[in-house]
This record gives C-alpha cells, structure tokens and sequence, in this order.
C-alpha cells in the first residue's frame, strides 16, 4: 500500500495493542484492518486484546468521521449459526453514516502461516481495482487451506437494501462510498 503512494499507519501488534489505541486510530482512518482474535454473540462484537477487549461497535465506530472500510481478520465478526439474528445485533451499535464496508469472517478464521499473507493478498487485489468485498472474500480462499475457517463474509452497509449491495459491488480504492443517508440496512456477501 504504501508502495502505492497510500497513507499507512500501523499501531502495534499482539499484546501491546491497547483498546484506548485501536479506538482511536479507528477514528483516523478511511480503512481500518485488525488482526487478533474476535468473538460475536448477541451481545455484539469484540475484538480479544490482550489486556481488555474492545467493542468497536460501542467504542469507535459509532461517529467515526472518516472510516468507510472495516476489516476485521478476526473469528466471528459474525456467527450466524449462533445468532441469526445478526443483523438487529450489529444495527443496535451505533454505526456511523461514514461506515459503509465491513468484512470479516462468519464464524471461526485460522492463523496459521498461509493466513498470514491473507492482508497481503487482499491489498494487492484492492490496489489492482477489485472491490473490497470481492477482493476479500477471494483473499481468505487464496491463503486459507482450511474450508471449515474460510466463510469469508462481506457486509455492505447502506439507507436501503439496494445501496448496501451496490456497495458491496462497487466499493473500492478508486470508488470509495460516500456517507449514507437516512436508514440502515446490511447486505451480506459471501
């Protein structure tokens, strides 16, 4: 990305990630992408840190003024085998007009060495033009070997059904979304 003339910041890694830190540069940035592990349930989701968890929903990225572009390469941005539901879940935290995109995993992802190369493989496709949702969803099949934790899940986030699944078609580098307007509906691919 940088490569590419883009802006990048990083924050930190494993256990010296903090939840007042994530929160933060989630506010800062039009793409956000986190690594760690996660968990869903009706409670919402959380990304496990090493010394508290964060709940994006509740803290980051209700307001954020410029993040578009979520990607959370964690387990169970979503568990819809547990919590079909998932839809009224996520429209209770708080999601900003700016937020448009988020992709993750329904359900459990591996780290394993493959994986490793999984955001690695997803921004080369976004900076060859393939929209987020799609170059996501082919970045999981390209570095997962294990279909039981490859369910990638794109999640287009719009004021009707029809612009959530605009979004998750057209979205990208060259196409970002601008704020939505009046209402909430999410539109998953996967």
């Amino acid at each position: 990305m940088r490569r590419a003339g883009h802006d990048v910041e990083v924050l930190s890694c494993d256990d010296l990630l903090e939840v007042k830190d994530v929160g933060k540069d989630a506010q800062a940035v039009d793409i956000f992408y986190i690594m760690a592990h996660g968990t869903f349930d009706q409670a919402g989701y959380s990304v496990l840190l090493h010394a508290a968890d964060w709940q994006p929903a509740v803290a980051g990225l209700g307001g954020a003024p410029r993040l578009t572009v979520a990607i959370f390469d964690t387990c169970k941005l979503l568990d819809s085998a547990r919590v079909p539901n998932w839809r009224a879940v996520w429209a209770v935290a708080g999601i900003g007009p700016h937020l448009r995109l988020l992709l993750g995993f329904d359900g459990p992802a591996v780290i394993d060495r493959e994986s490793a190369l999984r955001g690695l493989a997803f921004a080369e496709d976004i900076l060859a033009g393939v929209p987020f949702a799609r170059a996501w969803v082919g970045a999981v099949a390209k570095t997962c070997g294990h279909s039981q934790y490859r369910r990638a899940v794109a999640i287009g986030i719009g004021n009707s059904p029809a612009d959530a699944q605009v979004i998750l078609d057209t979205a990208s580098l060259a196409n970002m979304p601008g704020p939505r307007g009046p209402g909430l509906h999410m539109e998953a691919r996967y």
